[in-house]
């Protein structure tokens, strides 16, 4: 039992980590976005995206630190009068609106890549070198069914692909050996 709340604290520290750093992600490209494209207009637009992704970070970290009242009763079932919300929502709502964030970022700079005075080709080009994040949204979108195949019962082994397409995962010894 030990293992198993060592594996549901440390899946609480990462949920933290993790809307910290895909947050400082999105905020670092539109910054390097901003720098690409000096224009008022653009500046406006990025200002507002920016704003909606500390918003969500701000959401999601509320979420995780009230998902479960009292927090430690998320890996300690033992505490009376604890109580969680459903795993499932929360993962689903989180993803679902990381996922539109991740696709604004995405396509934001496309129109004032097109408006560059270069040939066709190289316009799709430079359009396709920055839809290279496009990865990140296929991660998403894989991440979603993979999410529903989550059985609170037995995280340690059914959160791992969900996990893996989340980036949580980066050694596998977090889970080895957990029972």
């Amino acid at each position: 039992m030990s293992q198993i709340e060592t594996f549901i604290k440390a899946e609480q520290a990462q949920q933290t980590i993790f809307c910290c750093a895909i947050t400082a992600i999105k905020l670092s490209i539109l910054f390097f976005y901003r720098r690409l494209f000096p224009y008022r207009t653009f500046t406006l637009v990025a200002l507002a995206v920016g704003i909606v992704n500390i918003l969500w970070w701000l959401g999601a970290l509320f979420v995780a630190f009230l998902h479960c009242r009292p927090l430690a009763f998320y890996w300690d079932k033992s505490l009376p009068s604890g109580v969680c919300s459903d795993d499932k929502t929360v993962g689903f709502a989180l993803t679902g609106t990381e996922l539109v964030t991740d696709i604004i970022v995405l396509i934001l700079p496309i129109p004032w890549l097109w408006g560059l005075k270069r040939t066709i080709p190289r316009r799709v080009a430079v359009v396709g070198l920055f839809l290279l994040g496009s990865f990140v949204c296929v991660a998403g979108l894989v991440r979603i069914p993979l999410l529903a195949q989550i059985d609170v019962g037995d995280a340690t082994w059914t959160a791992i692909n969900a996990g893996i397409w989340s980036g949580e995962f980066f050694r596998g010894d977090l889970a080895e050996g957990v029972d």
